[in-house]
């Protein structure tokens, strides 16, 4: 038997553990019918793979001492097993001795830094096979990128390094520190983290600073593979350059408004004001009409009393001469003429009232329909902005 598939196997923890002590024993049953007997094979397989089973703690009960003295074993996978530091602690102390292992996958797990730097120990201290090495989405940060860059300046065998998604940003500098001496490795597979561009140009740098590369005609190969990371990370720049104009191109558009805000609670104001300054003189107008009306009811008064003697004293004195009854007649006249003269005055004050309140309701409805014209103006500044941030979360969210 040369390879084990075991992927998907949704196994319990007894079912490692005896997966684990038939690989220990290196011994394997062909055929599980009684009626047959069983072929024990006594060779470890050369390919182990066992992906996507949940195993926490399963390395610990059934692989690590199967791994540490298997002479046979290149490729071992446990993509996605759900393993932790814990089991990267068990899984580096099996690697330390382990000198027939070339191929580790381990992606897909949650070993954290110090799982990770464990792992990385055992590659610069002990095991010197190993060729490619997988630790994609295990939650990385710089001091794995710090680690990474110390295993490279003491391993020399290492070909194939992928830490892709994961939160690796500032230690770039530091790995390309420890490419530019590294003799061996060609694969270096970043993308998914968030280093910024220069932190990749430190690396494209560092490859092309690689002479033993440079010889072996290796360098176009991983430029190649850094050049991807610098083309998303150069997209990301542009998208976040245009996240940057949207925002201040939103950010005007609300000074425009608070401005229009500003101008509107101005313009209320002075219709506030105008329409103060309209009842108050109306107010006043009203108080003289007031006053004058009764001042004429007054006068109206003492001329009906007046009339009234005059028309007892005519007719007392309805014998007196035609020359007296003349005077008499002439001051009825002339107070009928007074009253005339107070009615035209009346007519005229009501005449000026309406002339004076004419421009100050023309005024008011002027100022009434500008106060709706910049309520509309905000209405629609507003929609606007609205809009304008909806565009920017979604090129956020892009």
């Amino acid at each position: 038997i040369t390879a084990l598939y075991l992927s998907n196997g949704n196994f319990t923890f007894k079912g490692i553990h005896r997966i684990g002590k038939l690989l220990s024993e290196r011994t394997m049953r062909t055929s599980s019918i009684p009626e047959f007997e069983p072929k024990i094979v006594r060779e470890f397989p050369t390919i182990l793979k066992f992906d996507n089973n949940s195993i926490p703690g399963g390395i610990d009960i059934g692989f690590s001492t199967a791994i540490k003295n298997s002479k046979r074993l290149v490729t071992l996978s446990l993509v996605k097993c759900s393993l932790t530091e814990d089991d990267a602690i068990s899984l580096s102390k099996a690697l330390v001795s382990q000198r027939s292992l070339q191929r580790l996958e381990i992606g897909y797990n949650d070993i954290g830094d110090d799982g990770a730097q464990h792992i990385l120990s055992s590659l610069s201290t002990g095991n010197g096979t190993l060729l490619y090495l997988d630790l994609d989405c295990n939650r990385l940060s710089d001091a794995t990128g710090i680690a990474i860059a110390q295993m490279l300046e003491k391993n020399d065998t290492l070909t194939s390094l992928s830490i892709r998604h994961n939160v690796i940003k500032t230690s770039c500098k530091t790995i390309a520190a420890a490419v530019v001496t590294h003799v061996q490795l060609v694969h270096l597979l970043l993308d998914g983290n968030p280093a910024s561009y220069r932190d990749y140009t430190a690396i494209k740098d560092a490859v092309r600073g690689n002479e033993l590369l440079k010889e072996k005609n290796q360098v176009p190969l991983l430029e190649k593979e850094i050049s991807g990371l610098q083309q998303d990370e150069l997209d990301l720049f542009d998208t976040r350059q245009e996240i940057r104009v949207e925002t201040a191109r939103v950010s005007t558009e609300q000074q425009v408004l608070q401005n229009t805000r500003s101008k509107q609670v101005h313009v209320l104001d002075e219709l506030r004001e105008v329409e103060k300054n309209l009842q108050d003189e109306y107010d006043f107008i009203h108080e003289n009409c007031v006053s004058q009306r009764r001042s004429i009811n007054a006068k109206g008064i003492m001329i009906a009393s007046s009339l009234s003697q005059l028309g007892d004293k005519l007719s007392a004195s309805r014998n007196s001469s035609s020359a007296r009854v003349t005077i008499e007649q002439e001051k009825v006249k002339k107070i009928q003429q007074e009253r005339r003269q107070l009615q035209q005055q009346i007519d005229t004050l009501r005449e000026g009232r309406e002339e004076r309140l004419r421009p100050l309701v023309e005024q008011l409805a002027a100022a009434e329909a500008s106060r709706q014209k910049a309520q509309d103006f905000a209405q629609e500044m507003a929609e606007e902005l609205a809009a304008l941030q909806m565009q920017a979360r979604q090129r956020l969210s892009v």
